[in-house]
């Protein structure tokens, strides 16, 4: 599967303005929830690089609990803020109140290019696990 950001002009259907590039969001909605304790779920992902981007690899839960978001959670697996370089990524649990009082736990780590390699330029496995009371975040 390859998503891609491409250049499109075509404008949207939810606004009046004039959009430059596509975007895509994969559903898996029913297949995996995070509150199930001792799973893992990773991705293999090659970044883009370049600013004015922000992939993310991230999961909601399947069922809204204690209302929609963030009330019930987010948990962001791999996101990459464009204008930092590919291979800064952070991990962010998304909760509380409606925005703007949403509450947010984030970290983001450099990876050493020696060690990893340029994070746009090959795949990359990221992934959390699950456990009770902890979650893990690994890259």
């Amino acid at each position: 599967l390859s998503i891609e950001a491409r250049v499109d002009n075509k404008g949207s259907s939810s606004t009046s303005e004039t959009l430059k590039y596509t975007s895509a969001k994969i559903s898996t909605l029913g297949k995996a929830d995070f509150r199930t304790i001792g799973r893992r779920f990773e991705a293999r992902i090659k970044l883009p690089r370049g600013q004015g981007i922000w992939p993310a690899f991230w999961m909601l839960p399947s069922k809204n609990k204690f209302g929609t978001w963030p009330k019930s959670g987010e948990i962001d697996i791999m996101e990459n803020i464009g204008k930092e370089g590919p291979n800064t990524i952070h991990g962010t649990i998304h909760y509380g109140e409606f925005w703007p009082k949403d509450q947010y736990a984030e970290q983001g780590i450099r990876l050493d290019d020696e060690e990893y390699g340029d994070l746009s330029a090959t795949y990359h496995t990221y992934a959390v696990e699950v456990d009770v009371g902890v979650i893990r975040w690994y890259a």
